[in-house]
């Protein structure tokens, strides 16, 4: 397993409408992860359990980011950016296998003096329905959180 990537950061100390551009590229290989044509098996093992508690319990064999061996990963960050404490950002995760993928725009704001964090994730997911995720239950996701540090 390996992962190459990229990550950039640009401070705009002049700007009052951005303070800092964050942007990240990475590439992940894993030769322990499944094969294009493992997911498929799987997925036929799933379609033939007819009984919710034998899907439920075939269902533990899944993991995200486990089922293809190839993975690109990108973001995109903008903080402080138009309000101060706000972060605007977008992740994008691709299946170079499948060719499925998940989106994941957010809006973080900080406060607590940048001690805790409220935002709002939407994550979009899109693909085959025999892809990673293309095949899950639902293609949308909607996450409210709050995280405190300390």
């Amino acid at each position: 397993s390996f992962t190459l990537g990229q990550r950039s950061n640009v401070s705009f100390n002049e700007s009052k409408w951005i303070d800092t551009l964050t942007f990240t590229a990475e590439y992940f290989f894993s030769n322990e992860n499944w094969t294009r044509h493992d997911y498929q098996n799987y997925l036929g093992f799933l379609a033939g359990k007819t009984s919710y508690s034998d899907k439920l319990a075939a269902g533990a064999y899944f993991e995200q980011y486990r089922n293809s061996r190839h993975y690109l990963y990108t973001s995109i960050y903008f903080s402080n950016f138009i309000l101060i404490d706000f972060t605007f950002g977008n992740d994008f995760v691709f299946n170079l296998e499948d060719k499925s993928f998940l989106f994941q725009p957010s809006v973080v704001f900080s406060f607590a003096e940048g001690e805790a964090e409220a935002g709002l994730k939407a994550v979009f997911y899109s693909g085959k329905k025999d892809s990673e995720f293309g095949s899950l239950l639902g293609d949308t996701n909607l996450i409210l959180f709050t995280q405190l540090y300390f």
